[in-house]
């Protein structure tokens, strides 16, 4: 008996996973061919490409990078996508024309910017009301819709799950919405066309890019209301905060620039101009003052040292026209057994 225990605690020692070394990965979404593409972020290569439904946009990615979740905004679904495999594990109908996607701290729950009524592709040609779909992502079913304002786009939750931040570009408000009740508790006035939406992770601020009025507005979490707005360039439209909330990167698209505010000062330290085409969705690499910036026009990604200021291209591949709004960029661990085997599909 005593060797038939050791032998099975020998068995299960070796069914131990052991994390090896991460791999940084960006999933891009491209809104004109209906697929998303994998590139390694430490060579600028494209590891393979993933069809997901007509006009992705929004993106999210779960700490572990197991899972990406894509709204595709022509389609009316959210592709979930399996890593490992790197293919679709489920289509999520949500609602007409998806934009934005978060999940909650704990990744139990997702939540989904749609309009309510069809419009345009790209939502630019008609204001129509909106709403959030509130995702399981355990058995992806939708559980509730909450009506926010007119064309909501991007999308943030608080770092202590019990806010939902969305910018409605149609209405020039930030809908401030709480977890516990599902409903509305505030709507903020901030600037024209607000696309981009970002919560610092020390709970302190929501920054908005206004893409009508050049700036981002800076919201105070304790009051609800916008504290400053500050101007950066021609149509600001991706936000994002680096992890130790003291940087800001906003996209400005029509000026082909990325501007960074220094959150302690909350005055803009630099602006890089010609980091290529059009550039919209941006996301700092974990733990990081990088960042990569999707150039919707050029179809690339850009790395930025959100510090100083400089940039260089980041992919050789093209990638159609990549928006990219949200976090799309992420460590994805390779999980071994310690007999070698790997659950993941390769090595990146």
């Amino acid at each position: 008996m005593r060797g038939l225990l050791i032998l099975a605690a020998s068995v299960l020692a070796a069914l131990v996973p052991l994390q090896a070394p991460a791999a940084v990965m960006a999933y891009v979404p491209s809104q004109s061919d209906a697929r998303v593409s994998v590139v390694n972020v430490s060579t600028g290569n494209v590891v393979t490409t993933i069809d997901v439904g007509a006009s992705p946009i929004g993106i999210a990615a779960t700490r572990d990078g197991r899972r990406v979740y894509v709204a595709a905004h022509g389609a009316g679904s959210v592709a979930v996508i399996a890593t490992g495999t790197d293919s679709v594990q489920a289509e999520i109908q949500v609602g007409a024309q998806p934009m934005g996607v978060a999940l909650s701290p704990n990744e139990a729950r997702l939540y989904v910017t749609h309009f309510r009524t069809a419009t345009a592709a790209g939502g630019g040609s008609l204001w129509v009301n909106g709403a959030v779909t509130v995702v399981d992502t355990q058995s992806l079913t939708p559980l509730v819709s909450i009506t926010v304002g007119a064309n909501p786009a991007g999308i943030a939750v608080s770092p202590d799950g019990t806010r939902i931040y969305v910018a409605n570009a149609g209405s020039s408000t930030l809908s401030v919405l709480s977890v516990a009740t599902n409903t509305v508790i505030a709507t903020v006035p901030v600037g024209s066309n607000p696309v981009g939406v970002a919560a610092s992770p020390d709970g302190r601020r929501v920054y908005v890019a206004n893409s009508g009025s050049a700036s981002v507005s800076v919201i105070d979490t304790l009051t609800l209301v916008e504290t400053t707005a500050v101007s950066v360039g021609g149509h600001a439209m991706g936000v994002a905060v680096s992890d130790d909330s003291s940087l800001v990167a906003v996209s400005n698209t029509f000026d082909d620039s990325v501007a960074v505010i220094e959150a302690s000062t909350l005055a803009v330290s630099t602006t890089t101009a010609g980091i290529g085409r059009s550039p919209a969705g941006l996301a700092f690499l974990p733990a990081s003052h990088q960042v990569l910036v999707a150039n919707s026009r050029e179809g690339s990604l850009s790395a930025l040292d959100a510090a100083s200021g400089s940039a260089a291209p980041a992919t050789s591949s093209s990638l159609g026209w990549p928006v990219s709004l949200g976090r799309f960029v992420f460590e994805q661990p390779i999980w071994l057994f310690s007999d070698g085997f790997e659950e993941q599909a390769a090595w990146r």
